[in-house]
C-alpha cells in the first residue's frame, strides 16, 4: 500500500493511487474499529472518574468514528461500487479518521515568514494565480500540466474521475469545464446547483430549519405541528457567557427554546452575513446562519444572567447581569468599547416585563418563562451580528484541512482562492473551515446521515485587512485584480492564510470557480447584501463594487458575459426642507429631530430648498465629515460605521463617532 510522508510531526496520508484501491477501504474500516475501541475505553474510564467533560468529548469523537466505519463497511459490501465513489469514500474517510486523531489547532498568524510574504508581497506585488495564453489554453496541455490538475475531477457519465492521462489530451480551457462530483461536500456541482437557480440561500436556510426543528421535537421541546423560525426566536435572547479569546468581540447566548447564538460586535456585524450568503449563491454547501441585528428592543432584546447567582469557578467576569459587568467584560478581554453600540438597557420589573418580553415565543422552556426573568437586567443594541449554531441537528468539527494531500489536490478547494479574492476575505484559515455532520433522528435517535465541509467566520471581509466592510477601501478594477508578469494574474491585496490548496491551483481551477461568480445574478449580488442591514445607499456602493469584481475575474479569465462594463453610482438627498427632513428621520429610522439638528449645525449658511446632500461620489461612499445624515446614521444607528470604519487591530471607531 503506497503512503507519502507529510510535513515533519504530521500524520502520513495515503497517495491518490492507494486512495482508489480497495485494500485502502479494509485498512481505513479496521482502523475505525480499532479507533472506536479505544474511545469506548476512554468513556469507561471517565465514568469511573465522573469526568463528564472527557466523556463527552469521546462520545463525540465515536460518533464521528462510526459513521466514517459505516460508509466505508458500505463500499466494501457494495462489489459494483464505481471507481469515482471509492476514491471519494476513502478521502474523505481518511481526512474525518485523521481529523479526529489529532484535531486541527487553528493559528490567529502563521509563522512570521509566511506572514511576511501574504501580507506585504501580497500587498505591493499582488497574490498570484496562475495565467495562461490564448493560445495555450486552447491546445492539449500534455502530461506535465495534466499531472497539476486536480484528481478529483468527475465523469459523471461513466462515474469515475478523469485520470490524468485523459486530462493531458484536453486543453486547459476544456479541463476548466470539467466538474466535480454530484456529492462532493464543499461544493455544489454546476449541474446539481443549476436546479436551485435564485434560491440557493432559501433552500439553505430552509433545509438548516428543517434539521433544528426535527432536533427539537426529538427533545420534546417543540410539538409535532410547530417549526422552529429563527428571525422570531432571536430577538428574545438570555446571556450565557462572554467569550474570553478571540479576535473580536463575543459573547454565547441562547433562544428560548435553548438553542445557541453567537452575539458580535464591531466591524463583522454587518459583513458576516454577506459574505455568507455569497458563499452560498456561488455553490458552497455549507456555512454559518448569520443574521445582522440591533435597531433597538423591537428587533432584540439580550436578558442578562440572573445576579442573585454566582458562578462556582474563578471566571465570574464571563457571567455578567449588569450592563456595567458585561461592558467590562468586554473591554477586559478585548479592549472593544460596548458603550457607542448600547441603544438602551434596564431592569426587568413585574410592571414592564409584558411589554419587554412580548416577543419571546411561544412553547419557550420554563426557565426562560416571563415571570423567571423579573429582577434581571436587559440591553438592547443599536447593532451587533448573530451567528445561529445549529444544535444537536448538526455535529460541527473544528477544522478541515486545507493543506492536506486531498485539498490539495481538490478542485473546489483550490478554487476558493478565487472567491476568498472576490471578497477580499484574508482570513481563511484551517480554524475557519469546519466539517458539519448532519443528523436526522431515527428509531434510535438523532444519527448522522451525511457529511459537509464549509468555510466560517468570514466577517473579515469586503474591505481591507484592518477594517472589514470598509466599502471604500473595496477596490475594484485593475487595483483589485490585473495581468502580471507572464500572464499570471495578480490580486493586490493582503492575506493572513494561504494554504496548499491555494498555491497548487491552475488557471483551470481559478477559471471554473470564475465562472461559478460570473453566473451570480444581480439579484442575488442585491439580497445578499440586504443581509447586511446596512442603508440603501450603503448597499448601492457595495453592490456595484462587488458586481464591478465579478465582472473583472471574468474579464481575465475570459468568460463571455452579458455586461461589458459596471457604472459606478453617484447618490444623493434632498435636505432641504424640514419636511424633507423628517421624510429622511423617518425612511432611515432615525430619532425624531437627530437630523434637523445635525443639519443645522452642519450647515454656515442659510439653508435653501433646493439643498442636497452627496451620499455617494462615482462609487465611493461620501466620508461622514460632509455627510449630516451619515453622521447620524453612524451615531444613532450603525456605530461600526459606514464611510469610514471601526479598525480592529487599531480599535478605533469612526471618526464621527468622536
Amino acid at each position: 500500500m503506497l503512503q507519502v510522508g507529510s510535513q515533519a510531526g504530521e500524520a502520513p496520508t495515503y497517495s491518490l493511487e492507494a486512495l482508489r484501491t480497495r485494500e485502502t477501504t479494509q485498512a481505513l474500516h479496521a482502523k475505525s474499529e480499532s479507533m472506536a475501541a479505544d474511545l469506548l475505553d476512554q468513556i469507561k474510564e471517565a465514568k469511573k472518574v465522573d469526568d463528564d467533560d472527557t466523556e463527552d468529548e469521546a462520545k463525540e469523537r465515536l460518533e464521528l468514528v462510526r459513521y466514517v466505519g459505516q460508509q466505508l463497511k458500505a463500499v466494501m459490501k457494495d462489489t459494483s461500487v464505481i471507481d469515482g465513489k471509492r476514491l471519494e469514500i476513502n478521502s474523505y474517510a481518511e481526512r474525518i479518521l485523521q481529523t479526529v486523531e489529532e484535531p486541527v489547532e487553528s493559528a490567529y498568524l502563521p509563522k512570521a515568514g509566511k506572514l511576511f510574504r501574504n501580507l506585504l508581497v501580497g500587498a505591493i506585488v499582488g497574490q498570484r494565480a496562475p495565467g495562461i495564453s490564448d493560445r495555450k489554453k486552447m491546445q492539449p496541455m500534455g502530461e506535465k500540466r495534466a499531472n497539476r490538475e486536480s484528481a478529483y475531477l468527475f465523469d459523471r457519465h461513466r462515474g469515475v474521475f478523469y485520470s490524468y492521462e485523459e486530462l493531458s489530451l484536453m486543453s486547459p480551457l476544456e479541463v476548466a469545464e470539467l466538474d466535480i462530483s454530484p456529492t462532493h461536500p464543499i461544493w455544489q456541482s454546476r449541474t446539481e446547483f443549476a436546479d436551485k437557480g435564485e434560491h440557493a440561500v432559501a433552500s439553505f436556510e430552509a433545509e438548516m430549519i428543517r434539521g433544528i426543528t426535527a432536533a427539537l421535537k426529538e427533545e420534546g421541546v417543540l410539538g409535532s405541528g410547530e417549526t422552529y423560525r429563527p428571525h422570531l426566536a432571536r430577538r428574545v435572547l438570555f446571556l450565557d457567557e462572554v467569550y474570553r479569546s478571540a479576535t473580536s468581540a463575543k459573547a454565547k447566548a441562547e433562544d428560548g427554546f435553548g438553542m445557541e447564538w453567537k452575539l458580535k460586535w464591531g466591524d463583522e456585524t454587518a459583513v458576516e452575513p454577506v459574505s455568507s450568503r455569497l458563499y452560498l449563491n456561488a455553490g458552497g454547501r455549507m456555512t454559518d446562519l448569520t443574521f445582522s441585528g440591533g435597531s433597538g428592543p423591537s428587533d432584540l432584546i439580550l436578558v442578562l444572567r440572573d445576579p442573585s447567582k454566582s458562578e462556582d469557578d474563578d471566571e465570574d467576569e464571563r457571567h455578567s447581569a449588569t450592563l456595567d459587568e458585561l461592558v467590562t467584560a468586554i473591554d477586559d478581554f478585548y479592549g472593544f468599547d460596548l458603550n457607542p453600540y448600547i441603544h438602551s438597557s434596564g431592569q426587568i420589573t413585574s410592571e414592564n416585563v409584558e411589554s419587554l418580553l412580548r416577543n419571546l415565543p411561544k412553547g419557550s422552556k420554563k426557565k426562560y418563562l416571563k415571570n423567571q426573568m423579573i429582577g434581571r437586567h436587559w440591553v438592547a443594541f443599536r447593532e451587533c451580528g448573530l451567528e445561529l449554531k445549529p444544535g444537536d441537528s448538526i455535529l460541527r468539527y473544528d477544522g478541515a484541512r486545507t493543506s492536506d494531500l486531498v485539498a490539495a489536490h481538490d478542485r473546489a478547494t483550490r478554487g476558493l482562492y478565487v472567491f476568498n479574492m472576490w471578497i477580499s476575505n484574508p482570513d481563511a484559515k484551517d480554524g475557519n473551515s469546519k466539517s458539519f455532520f448532519i443528523r436526522e433522528p431515527t428509531s434510535s435517535g438523532l444519527e448522522i446521515v451525511g457529511y459537509r465541509e464549509g468555510q466560517h467566520d468570514m466577517g473579515l471581509s469586503l474591505g481591507s485587512l484592518w477594517a472589514s466592510g470598509h466599502v471604500n477601501r473595496f477596490d475594484t478594477g485593475k487595483q483589485f485584480a490585473h495581468r502580471g508578469l507572464f500572464g499570471a494574474i495578480r490580486f493586490r491585496q493582503p492575506l493572513l492564510f494561504r494554504s496548499e490548496a491555494w498555491d497548487a491551483m491552475t488557471w483551470s481551477d481559478g477559471r471554473w470557480m470564475a465562472q461559478c461568480l460570473a453566473d451570480i445574478s444581480e439579484t442575488q449580488i442585491r439580497d445578499s447584501v440586504a443581509a447586511s442591514g446596512w442603508p440603501d445607499f450603503m448597499q448601492e456602493a457595495l453592490v456595484y463594487k462587488l458586481r464591478d469584481r465579478q465582472l473583472r475575474l471574468s474579464t481575465l479569465y475570459g468568460i463571455e458575459v452579458s455586461d461589458d462594463a459596471i457604472q459606478p453610482p453617484n447618490l444623493s438627498i434632498s435636505l432641504g426642507t424640514a419636511a424633507e427632513i423628517r421624510s429622511a428621520e423617518e425612511k432611515y429610522s432615525l430619532p425624531p429631530g437627530s437630523l434637523q439638528a445635525e443639519v443645522e449645525e452642519s450647515l454656515s449658511f442659510a439653508r435653501h430648498p433646493n439643498y442636497r446632500e452627496n451620499l455617494i461620489v462615482e462609487g465611493q461612499v461620501v466620508p461622514c465629515e460632509k455627510s449630516a445624515l451619515i453622521r447620524v446614521l453612524t451615531r444613532q444607528r450603525y456605530p461600526s460605521g459606514l464611510s469610514d470604519r471601526y479598525e480592529r487591530f487599531l480599535k478605533t471607531g469612526p471618526k464621527c463617532l468622536d
